[in-house]
């Protein structure tokens, strides 16, 4: 190892209390020169370092966590020497990490880390007027979290870590070649196994091209990778029609009793955030794509064969960008489906105010209606009711008969002047002291609008707003009114 090394970083990766008690097996591939097939087996990772070492080896072990599977992970660390470096990049859980280290007799080794978001979906969940579309289903353990019972929303991850160590060939001579896989997709599993029992498959040749098994896993992330894309641009394509949908209908709708559909935005907001971690994971695994074309140029001298696999590496890093591409168009898309949404939504309440304004207007066409009925009987019915009063009373007695006058009559002339004067007063001291109020909210803000403008500098110099000795340009008039209305 290096002298920069730290290796107490495998301390605290495995645990203060890190004992190798059980023997917790795994699964693993042996290739041997003289069988054209593989061996799968299963055994303890103390067995199988144990075991006579084959040419080529690929291990699948469990995901390098911290704290887990240490009876696995350490007897491995430890045999085939793990680099820090790679406890490290899974410790502080990187997005991206890859790396190569020679070692003292020769010997190298390479790895890489792998981090992207696990998008599931359920076809057909969601079904409307519209047609049916896929909805993103959250497996995560803790379902009765509010976290995980938002809509569109998931917490999973797939994450796995892969080391590589081969030896120089010397004399001709091939040296074995390992791999192992910290869990991965299980298509690369089935894969590998395929080929185990596979007699055409000529293995041999990864003796001398080992970075031809990294072509294979960067074959099946990006074939993982792809799927989440593609899960993701089917639950937003659904999200996307409903939308447009709902747009032309708003455009279209005259009937006031339709009522408007709702719109998903936590839903669309996690959609856009899967677009962000895809984006992310997707630039990573670009990175480390560009860093194994890189080691693999600088370890490998050029031949036919090492062409061929530095050839398959750049198609590798090529599909990865492409796809990226289509995801950059995913999330422009995502982005004017939500501005699309908040339009629709502003539209639509635009539309129930004119329809409330319609209404009002209704209503004061209905009052203007009562005002001039009330306006044309309001002269006969202050008489009959000056009349039906105990002041005026018809004699029967004299003939022909007459109206007799109450002596008092002035009396009620006077109380109702008094009242209506006192009404009349009450609403004029009510309006006077809101018109006050309205001329102190007034005060007020002119004088935070003054110290806003003396805070600012304006009236100083000419540079700070001011064409004159004292006076305030329009520019920073207009900033006095902006802060005014902002009070």
């Amino acid at each position: 190892m290096s002298f920069c090394d730290y290796n107490d970083i495998f301390s605290d990766f495995y645990g203060p209390e890190s004992t190798l008690g059980e023997n917790p097996e795994i699964e693993y591939i042996d290739w041997f020169a003289a069988e054209a097939k593989g061996r799968i087996q299963i055994t303890s990772a103390r067995n199988l370092i144990a075991s006579p070492e084959p040419d080529l080896r690929i291990i699948f072990a469990p995901l390098d966590l911290r704290g887990k599977d240490e009876e696995t992970l350490q007897p491995l660390f430890e045999h085939y020497r793990v680099p820090p470096d790679f406890v490290e990049e899974r410790m502080y859980d990187v997005t991206q990490g890859c790396g190569t280290r020679k070692y003292e007799d020769g010997s190298h080794c390479s790895w890489m880390h792998y981090l992207c978001p696990n998008i599931d979906i359920k076809k057909t969940i969601v079904t409307d007027q519209n047609g049916s579309f896929p909805s993103v289903i959250d497996d995560h353990p803790d379902s009765n979290h509010p976290l995980h019972q938002l809509s569109q929303t998931s917490w999973s991850w797939n994450r796995a870590g892969y080391f590589l160590r081969w030896a120089t060939p010397r004399n001709n001579k091939t040296s074995p070649v390992t791999l192992i896989c910290f869990s991965g997709p299980k298509a690369l599993t089935l894969r590998l196994k395929d080929l185990a029992g596979e007699p055409t498959w000529h293995w041999q040749k990864v003796l001398t091209k080992p970075y031809d098994l990294f072509v294979m896993v960067l074959d099946e992330l990006f074939g993982q990778m792809n799927a989440q894309v593609q899960n993701v641009s089917d639950v937003f394509r659904g999200i996307e029609t409903k939308a447009m949908f709902e747009a032309q209908k708003t455009a279209e709708r005259s009937n006031e009793g339709e009522e408007y559909a709702d719109h998903d935005f936590v839903g669309l907001h996690n959609v856009a955030k899967h677009c962000i971690y895809l984006k992310e994971a997707f630039n990573a695994i670009g990175i480390t794509t560009h860093e194994v074309e890189g080691q693999h140029e600088r370890l490998f001298k050029s031949d036919e064969d090492i062409e061929t696999t530095r050839a398959m590496l750049r198609h590798k890093k090529s599909l990865f960008k492409s796809v990226n591409v289509r995801l950059d168009s995913l999330t422009k898309r995502t982005d004017n489906t939500i501005n699309l949404s908040f339009n629709l939504v502003s539209a639509q309440q635009n539309k129930l105010m004119m329809i409330d304004s319609q209404i009002m207007v209704q209503d004061t066409q209905t009052m203007k209606a009562i005002a001039i009925v009330t306006m044309i009987f309001l002269p006969a019915t202050t008489i009959a009711t000056i009349c039906g009063t105990q002041f005026l009373n018809l004699d029967t007695d004299t003939i022909p008969y007459q109206m007799r006058v109450a002596p008092h009559f002035a009396i009620f002339w006077a109380v109702s002047v008094v009242v209506t004067g006192l009404v009349g007063w009450m609403w004029w001291l009510l309006n006077e002291k809101g018109v006050k109020l309205q001329k102190t909210a007034l005060t007020v803000k002119s004088k935070h609008a003054k110290q806003w403008i003396k805070r600012k500098g304006v009236g100083h110099v000419m540079t700070n707003g001011q064409s004159k000795a004292g006076q305030p340009t329009a520019a920073a008039t207009t900033g006095a009114v902006i802060e005014l209305r902002t009070l």
